[in-house]
């Protein structure tokens, strides 16, 4: 798990957020299955954009040889 704060030093008000959750599984020897969460989040974000709030989840697998 991981959150950071990032406070804007020019912009009045402005900071912005990240957040991610990580989880994974050994399935059999060495092979691994996961899944990443995350959410970003921003204040005052630059004009043009629409949305405060980005987020997703991302799924992996992965082998060590």
């Amino acid at each position: 798990m991981r959150f950071v704060l990032y406070p804007s030093l020019n912009v009045t008000g402005r900071y912005r957020t990240e957040f991610s959750l990580t989880l994974s599984r050994e399935i059999v020897r060495d092979f691994t299955a996961g899944a990443t969460a995350y959410d970003s989040y921003d204040s005052k974000p630059p004009a043009g954009s629409s949305s405060t709030h980005d987020f997703g989840i991302s799924l992996n697998i992965g082998w060590t040889f």
